[in-house]
Protein backbone atom coordinates (compact mmCIF):
# COMPACT_ATOMS: atom_id res chain seq x y z
CA UNK A 1 0.00 0.00 0.00
CA UNK A 2 1.28 3.39 -0.91
CA UNK A 3 1.64 5.43 2.27
CA UNK A 4 3.10 8.54 0.63
CA UNK A 5 1.01 11.75 0.43
CA UNK A 6 1.04 14.45 -2.17
CA UNK A 7 3.37 17.34 -1.37
CA UNK A 8 1.71 20.11 0.70
CA UNK A 9 -1.27 17.95 1.71
CA UNK A 10 -1.52 16.94 5.36
CA UNK A 11 -2.66 13.57 6.53
CA UNK A 12 -6.44 13.55 7.03
CA UNK A 13 -7.98 12.86 10.48
CA UNK A 14 -11.77 12.27 10.34
CA UNK A 15 -12.30 13.29 13.96
CA UNK A 16 -10.49 16.59 13.39
CA UNK A 17 -12.67 17.37 10.38
CA UNK A 18 -15.76 16.56 12.42
CA UNK A 19 -14.70 18.99 15.15
CA UNK A 20 -13.79 21.67 12.61
CA UNK A 21 -17.09 21.27 10.77
CA UNK A 22 -19.02 21.61 14.01
CA UNK A 23 -17.11 24.77 14.87
CA UNK A 24 -17.74 26.25 11.43
CA UNK A 25 -21.46 25.46 11.65
CA UNK A 26 -21.69 27.07 15.08
CA UNK A 27 -19.86 30.15 13.86
CA UNK A 28 -22.10 30.33 10.81
CA UNK A 29 -25.23 30.13 12.96
CA UNK A 30 -23.91 32.84 15.25
CA UNK A 31 -23.14 35.12 12.31
CA UNK A 32 -26.56 34.45 10.82
CA UNK A 33 -28.23 35.28 14.13
CA UNK A 34 -26.29 38.52 14.39
CA UNK A 35 -27.05 39.50 10.80
CA UNK A 36 -30.78 39.13 11.34
CA UNK A 37 -30.74 40.87 14.73
CA UNK A 38 -31.78 37.74 16.62
CA UNK A 39 -31.21 38.55 20.29
CA UNK A 40 -31.56 34.89 21.24
CA UNK A 41 -27.82 34.64 20.62
CA UNK A 42 -27.08 37.18 23.34
CA UNK A 43 -26.56 36.39 26.99
CA UNK A 44 -27.79 39.77 28.23
CA UNK A 45 -30.59 42.27 27.72
CA UNK A 46 -29.69 45.94 27.39
CA UNK A 47 -31.96 48.70 28.67
CA UNK A 48 -31.05 52.14 27.34
CA UNK A 49 -31.91 55.03 29.67
CA UNK A 50 -32.69 58.38 28.02
CA UNK A 51 -33.14 60.53 31.13
CA UNK A 52 -32.91 64.12 32.37
CA UNK A 53 -29.90 63.68 34.67
CA UNK A 54 -28.92 67.36 34.47
CA UNK A 55 -30.84 70.52 33.61
CA UNK A 56 -34.32 71.53 34.70
CA UNK A 57 -35.59 67.94 34.75
CA UNK A 58 -32.79 66.43 36.81
CA UNK A 59 -35.06 66.07 39.85
CA UNK A 60 -37.07 63.63 37.72
CA UNK A 61 -34.28 61.86 35.89
CA UNK A 62 -32.17 61.05 38.93
CA UNK A 63 -35.12 59.70 40.89
CA UNK A 64 -36.31 57.62 37.95
CA UNK A 65 -32.81 56.22 37.44
CA UNK A 66 -32.68 55.15 41.09
CA UNK A 67 -35.96 53.25 40.71
CA UNK A 68 -34.79 51.62 37.48
CA UNK A 69 -31.48 50.51 38.98
CA UNK A 70 -33.21 49.07 42.06
CA UNK A 71 -35.62 47.07 39.92
CA UNK A 72 -32.87 45.79 37.62
CA UNK A 73 -30.72 44.74 40.59
CA UNK A 74 -33.64 42.79 42.05
CA UNK A 75 -34.37 41.06 38.73
CA UNK A 76 -30.72 40.17 38.14
CA UNK A 77 -30.43 38.76 41.66
CA UNK A 78 -33.32 36.45 40.78
CA UNK A 79 -31.68 35.29 37.55
CA UNK A 80 -32.63 38.06 35.14
CA UNK A 81 -35.28 37.63 32.44
CA UNK A 82 -35.39 34.19 30.87
CA UNK A 83 -31.97 33.46 32.33
CA UNK A 84 -30.40 36.59 30.81
CA UNK A 85 -29.09 39.41 32.95
CA UNK A 86 -30.13 43.00 32.31
CA UNK A 87 -27.43 45.57 31.63
CA UNK A 88 -28.25 49.27 31.87
CA UNK A 89 -26.69 51.90 29.60
CA UNK A 90 -27.62 55.36 30.90
CA UNK A 91 -27.30 58.63 29.01
CA UNK A 92 -28.10 62.21 30.06
CA UNK A 93 -30.38 64.09 27.67
CA UNK A 94 -29.70 67.27 29.67
CA UNK A 95 -33.44 68.08 29.71
CA UNK A 96 -33.15 69.00 26.04
CA UNK A 97 -35.63 67.58 23.47
CA UNK A 98 -33.10 67.61 20.63
CA UNK A 99 -30.58 65.63 22.64
CA UNK A 100 -33.31 63.29 23.90
CA UNK A 101 -34.08 62.42 20.28
CA UNK A 102 -30.40 61.98 19.37
CA UNK A 103 -29.79 59.63 22.28
CA UNK A 104 -32.31 57.10 20.95
CA UNK A 105 -29.98 56.39 18.01
CA UNK A 106 -26.90 56.32 20.24
CA UNK A 107 -28.49 53.88 22.70
CA UNK A 108 -29.62 51.64 19.84
CA UNK A 109 -26.02 51.50 18.61
CA UNK A 110 -24.97 50.54 22.15
CA UNK A 111 -27.17 47.48 21.88
CA UNK A 112 -30.30 48.69 23.68
CA UNK A 113 -33.25 46.44 22.97
CA UNK A 114 -35.60 48.87 24.71
CA UNK A 115 -35.41 52.54 25.73
CA UNK A 116 -36.68 53.74 29.12
CA UNK A 117 -37.36 57.48 29.25
CA UNK A 118 -37.40 60.38 28.77
CA UNK A 119 -39.14 61.85 31.81
CA UNK A 120 -40.31 65.21 30.37
CA UNK A 121 -43.31 65.45 28.02
CA UNK A 122 -41.47 67.53 25.42
CA UNK A 123 -38.51 65.14 25.48
CA UNK A 124 -40.79 62.13 24.95
CA UNK A 125 -42.46 63.88 22.02
CA UNK A 126 -39.08 64.48 20.40
CA UNK A 127 -37.86 60.91 20.99
CA UNK A 128 -41.03 59.22 19.70
CA UNK A 129 -40.28 59.75 16.01
CA UNK A 130 -36.74 58.42 16.37
CA UNK A 131 -37.98 55.26 18.10
CA UNK A 132 -39.89 54.43 14.92
CA UNK A 133 -36.96 55.25 12.66
CA UNK A 134 -34.55 53.15 14.73
CA UNK A 135 -37.10 50.32 15.12
CA UNK A 136 -36.92 50.16 18.91
CA UNK A 137 -39.63 50.28 21.58
CA UNK A 138 -39.62 52.94 24.30
CA UNK A 139 -41.30 53.63 27.64
CA UNK A 140 -42.01 57.32 28.28
CA UNK A 141 -41.98 58.18 31.99
CA UNK A 142 -43.80 61.50 31.61
CA UNK A 143 -47.50 62.06 32.23
CA UNK A 144 -47.62 63.89 28.91
CA UNK A 145 -50.06 62.58 26.32
CA UNK A 146 -48.31 60.22 23.94
CA UNK A 147 -47.96 61.30 20.29
CA UNK A 148 -51.00 60.31 18.25
CA UNK A 149 -50.65 57.31 15.94
CA UNK A 150 -47.31 56.42 17.50
CA UNK A 151 -46.42 52.75 17.23
CA UNK A 152 -43.25 52.37 19.30
CA UNK A 153 -43.75 54.53 22.40
CA UNK A 154 -45.62 53.44 25.53
CA UNK A 155 -46.35 55.40 28.69
CA UNK A 156 -45.79 54.66 32.37
CA UNK A 157 -48.25 56.10 34.87
CA UNK A 158 -51.19 58.42 34.40
CA UNK A 159 -51.51 60.64 31.34
CA UNK A 160 -52.69 64.24 31.54
CA UNK A 161 -56.04 63.53 29.90
CA UNK A 162 -57.04 60.90 32.48
CA UNK A 163 -55.47 62.81 35.36
CA UNK A 164 -57.05 66.19 34.61
CA UNK A 165 -60.52 64.74 34.13
CA UNK A 166 -60.21 62.92 37.46
CA UNK A 167 -59.01 66.10 39.20
CA UNK A 168 -61.90 68.10 37.73
CA UNK A 169 -64.30 65.47 39.07
CA UNK A 170 -62.72 65.64 42.53
CA UNK A 171 -63.06 69.43 42.59
CA UNK A 172 -66.69 69.30 41.46
CA UNK A 173 -67.59 66.61 44.00
CA UNK A 174 -66.12 68.69 46.83
CA UNK A 175 -68.09 71.80 45.85
CA UNK A 176 -65.33 73.87 44.22
CA UNK A 177 -66.85 76.53 41.95
CA UNK A 178 -63.79 78.51 40.80
CA UNK A 179 -60.16 77.53 40.28
CA UNK A 180 -57.17 79.75 39.56
CA UNK A 181 -54.71 77.90 37.30
CA UNK A 182 -51.07 79.00 37.00
CA UNK A 183 -49.36 76.92 34.32
CA UNK A 184 -46.00 76.91 32.57
CA UNK A 185 -45.67 77.78 28.90
CA UNK A 186 -44.45 74.31 27.93
CA UNK A 187 -45.87 71.02 26.69
CA UNK A 188 -47.01 69.96 30.16
CA UNK A 189 -48.69 73.30 30.78
CA UNK A 190 -50.37 73.26 27.37
CA UNK A 191 -51.82 69.81 27.97
CA UNK A 192 -53.01 70.73 31.47
CA UNK A 193 -54.79 73.85 30.25
CA UNK A 194 -56.31 72.07 27.25
CA UNK A 195 -57.67 69.18 29.33
CA UNK A 196 -58.45 70.59 32.78
CA UNK A 197 -60.16 73.81 31.71
CA UNK A 198 -62.64 72.00 29.47
CA UNK A 199 -63.27 69.26 32.03
CA UNK A 200 -63.77 71.75 34.86
CA UNK A 201 -66.12 74.01 32.91
CA UNK A 202 -68.16 70.99 31.83
CA UNK A 203 -68.68 70.32 35.55
CA UNK A 204 -69.75 73.88 36.33
CA UNK A 205 -66.35 75.14 37.56
CA UNK A 206 -64.99 78.50 36.38
CA UNK A 207 -61.25 78.60 35.66
CA UNK A 208 -58.98 81.66 35.52
CA UNK A 209 -55.70 80.91 33.71
CA UNK A 210 -52.32 82.59 34.03
CA UNK A 211 -49.19 81.33 32.22
CA UNK A 212 -45.48 81.80 32.93
CA UNK A 213 -42.20 81.13 31.19
CA UNK A 214 -39.81 78.81 32.97
CA UNK A 215 -37.45 78.74 34.66
CA UNK A 216 -39.44 81.00 36.96
CA UNK A 217 -37.88 83.47 39.37
CA UNK A 218 -41.17 84.84 40.70
CA UNK A 219 -44.78 83.71 40.27
CA UNK A 220 -46.20 86.56 42.36
CA UNK A 221 -47.90 88.36 39.41
CA UNK A 222 -49.66 85.16 38.29
CA UNK A 223 -50.74 84.22 41.82
CA UNK A 224 -52.13 87.70 42.48
CA UNK A 225 -53.98 87.68 39.16
CA UNK A 226 -55.79 84.37 39.79
CA UNK A 227 -56.54 85.40 43.40
CA UNK A 228 -58.55 88.48 42.40
CA UNK A 229 -61.71 86.48 41.72
CA UNK A 230 -61.51 84.71 45.09
CA UNK A 231 -61.10 81.13 43.84
CA UNK A 232 -61.96 78.13 45.99
CA UNK A 233 -58.66 76.54 44.95
CA UNK A 234 -55.47 77.49 43.13
CA UNK A 235 -53.44 75.13 41.00
CA UNK A 236 -49.75 75.84 40.39
CA UNK A 237 -48.94 73.52 37.50
CA UNK A 238 -45.17 73.77 37.83
CA UNK A 239 -42.45 71.19 38.38
CA UNK A 240 -39.11 71.09 40.18
CA UNK A 241 -37.53 74.50 40.82
CA UNK A 242 -40.59 76.33 39.44
CA UNK A 243 -42.82 74.59 41.98
CA UNK A 244 -40.43 75.57 44.79
CA UNK A 245 -40.70 79.19 43.69
CA UNK A 246 -44.48 78.95 43.66
CA UNK A 247 -44.66 77.56 47.20
CA UNK A 248 -42.33 80.26 48.52
CA UNK A 249 -44.43 82.96 46.81
CA UNK A 250 -47.66 81.58 48.31
CA UNK A 251 -46.15 81.83 51.78
CA UNK A 252 -44.75 85.34 51.19
CA UNK A 253 -48.12 86.59 49.90
CA UNK A 254 -49.98 85.08 52.84
CA UNK A 255 -52.36 83.17 50.57
CA UNK A 256 -54.64 80.87 52.58
CA UNK A 257 -56.61 79.42 49.67
CA UNK A 258 -55.81 75.73 49.10
CA UNK A 259 -52.94 75.58 46.60
CA UNK A 260 -52.50 72.38 44.60
CA UNK A 261 -49.24 71.29 43.00
CA UNK A 262 -49.02 68.63 40.25
CA UNK A 263 -48.51 65.01 41.29
CA UNK A 264 -44.87 65.25 40.16
CA UNK A 265 -44.42 67.09 43.49
CA UNK A 266 -45.58 63.97 45.33
CA UNK A 267 -42.11 62.97 46.42
CA UNK A 268 -40.43 62.83 49.79
CA UNK A 269 -37.50 64.77 48.37
CA UNK A 270 -39.75 67.65 47.33
CA UNK A 271 -41.70 67.47 50.60
CA UNK A 272 -38.42 67.87 52.46
CA UNK A 273 -37.51 70.92 50.38
CA UNK A 274 -40.77 72.79 51.09
CA UNK A 275 -41.36 71.77 54.71
CA UNK A 276 -40.38 75.23 55.92
CA UNK A 277 -42.98 76.91 53.68
CA UNK A 278 -46.08 74.78 54.30
CA UNK A 279 -46.90 75.68 57.89
CA UNK A 280 -50.25 77.19 56.91
CA UNK A 281 -51.41 73.72 55.88
CA UNK A 282 -52.81 74.82 52.52
CA UNK A 283 -50.20 73.36 50.13
CA UNK A 284 -51.40 70.08 48.66
CA UNK A 285 -50.94 67.58 45.84
CA UNK A 286 -52.12 64.14 44.77
CA UNK A 287 -50.09 61.20 46.02
CA UNK A 288 -50.02 57.51 45.08
CA UNK A 289 -50.83 54.78 47.57
CA UNK A 290 -47.14 54.17 48.25
CA UNK A 291 -46.87 57.54 50.05
CA UNK A 292 -50.11 57.01 51.97
CA UNK A 293 -50.79 54.87 55.04
CA UNK A 294 -50.88 51.12 54.46
CA UNK A 295 -54.29 49.90 53.38
CA UNK A 296 -54.98 52.54 50.73
CA UNK A 297 -53.80 50.24 47.93
CA UNK A 298 -56.41 49.12 45.41
CA UNK A 299 -55.15 45.55 45.08
CA UNK A 300 -52.87 43.12 46.98
CA UNK A 301 -50.55 43.04 43.96
CA UNK A 302 -50.10 46.81 44.25
CA UNK A 303 -49.22 46.46 47.92
CA UNK A 304 -46.68 43.78 47.01
CA UNK A 305 -44.96 46.04 44.46
CA UNK A 306 -44.89 48.94 46.91
CA UNK A 307 -43.34 46.76 49.62
CA UNK A 308 -40.79 45.36 47.17
CA UNK A 309 -39.74 48.84 46.07
CA UNK A 310 -39.44 50.10 49.65
CA UNK A 311 -37.30 47.09 50.54
CA UNK A 312 -35.05 47.62 47.52
CA UNK A 313 -34.68 51.41 47.69
CA UNK A 314 -34.47 53.55 50.80
CA UNK A 315 -36.52 56.74 50.50
CA UNK A 316 -38.46 55.49 47.46
CA UNK A 317 -41.17 57.83 46.25
CA UNK A 318 -43.39 58.59 43.27
CA UNK A 319 -40.58 59.48 40.90
CA UNK A 320 -38.49 56.39 41.63
CA UNK A 321 -41.67 54.29 41.50
CA UNK A 322 -42.20 55.33 37.87
CA UNK A 323 -38.77 53.93 36.99
CA UNK A 324 -39.46 50.78 39.01
CA UNK A 325 -42.76 50.16 37.22
CA UNK A 326 -41.15 50.69 33.82
CA UNK A 327 -38.70 47.86 34.47
CA UNK A 328 -41.42 45.50 35.72
CA UNK A 329 -43.59 46.12 32.65
CA UNK A 330 -40.61 45.83 30.30
CA UNK A 331 -39.41 42.58 31.89
CA UNK A 332 -42.85 40.98 31.65
CA UNK A 333 -43.13 41.93 27.97
CA UNK A 334 -39.61 40.67 27.16
CA UNK A 335 -40.37 37.36 28.85
CA UNK A 336 -43.59 37.04 26.85
CA UNK A 337 -41.86 38.01 23.58
CA UNK A 338 -38.87 35.78 24.40
CA UNK A 339 -36.49 38.62 23.61
CA UNK A 340 -36.33 42.21 22.44
CA UNK A 341 -37.18 41.82 18.77
CA UNK A 342 -39.15 45.02 18.32
CA UNK A 343 -42.24 43.68 16.56
CA UNK A 344 -42.70 40.85 19.06
CA UNK A 345 -41.96 43.14 22.00
CA UNK A 346 -44.55 45.71 20.90
CA UNK A 347 -47.12 42.94 20.49
CA UNK A 348 -46.31 41.63 23.97
CA UNK A 349 -46.66 45.11 25.48
CA UNK A 350 -50.01 45.59 23.75
CA UNK A 351 -51.33 42.28 25.08
CA UNK A 352 -49.98 42.29 28.63
CA UNK A 353 -51.97 41.66 31.78
CA UNK A 354 -53.27 44.44 34.00
CA UNK A 355 -50.35 45.71 36.04
CA UNK A 356 -50.76 46.89 39.63
CA UNK A 357 -47.61 48.93 40.10
CA UNK A 358 -45.92 50.82 42.88
CA UNK A 359 -46.81 54.04 41.06
CA UNK A 360 -49.82 53.31 38.86
CA UNK A 361 -52.35 50.74 37.74
CA UNK A 362 -52.17 50.09 33.99
CA UNK A 363 -53.65 47.95 31.24
CA UNK A 364 -51.71 48.70 28.07
CA UNK A 365 -53.54 47.78 24.87
CA UNK A 366 -53.06 48.27 21.16
CA UNK A 367 -55.59 51.11 21.25
CA UNK A 368 -54.09 52.72 24.37
CA UNK A 369 -50.32 52.56 24.81
CA UNK A 370 -50.63 53.76 28.39
CA UNK A 371 -53.92 52.44 29.73
CA UNK A 372 -53.47 53.91 33.20
CA UNK A 373 -56.28 54.65 35.64
CA UNK A 374 -56.41 56.84 38.74
CA UNK A 375 -56.72 53.75 40.98
CA UNK A 376 -54.40 54.16 43.96
CA UNK A 377 -52.68 57.12 42.29
CA UNK A 378 -54.58 60.39 42.84
CA UNK A 379 -55.11 60.55 46.60
CA UNK A 380 -55.57 64.16 47.83
CA UNK A 381 -52.95 65.03 50.45
CA UNK A 382 -51.36 68.10 52.01
CA UNK A 383 -47.69 68.69 52.74
CA UNK A 384 -46.60 68.77 56.39
CA UNK A 385 -43.87 70.79 58.13
CA UNK A 386 -42.17 67.46 58.88
CA UNK A 387 -41.48 66.80 55.21
CA UNK A 388 -44.27 64.32 54.57
CA UNK A 389 -47.94 64.08 53.64
CA UNK A 390 -51.31 63.78 55.36
CA UNK A 391 -54.34 62.57 53.42
CA UNK A 392 -57.18 65.02 52.82
CA UNK A 393 -60.82 63.99 52.50
CA UNK A 394 -61.20 66.02 49.30
CA UNK A 395 -59.74 69.04 47.44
Amino acid sequence: MNTHHAPGRSKQHPERWTQLSAALIAASLALTACSRGDDSAKDEIVFGLDLELTGTGSFLGKGMQAGIQAAVAKLNAAGGVGGRRIRVVARDNQSDPTRAATLVSELKRKGAGLIIGPGFAQDCAAAAQILVREDVAGLCLSAGDLPKNDTNMFGIGLDYSTMEQAIATQFATSGVKRVGLVAANDTSGDQTVATFVGGARARGIAVDVQRFNGPANDLTPQLLAVSRNRPDAIRVQATGPDALVGVANVKALGIRTPVWLPNSAASLRFAGQVKGDVGAGNIATWIPAMLAPSGTEDHPAQAAQINALRAALSGADTISAAGWDAVQIAAAAIAKADGTKTKKLITALEHGQKYFGAYAVQQITRADHRGASEEGTLLPARFTPRGGFVLKDSP
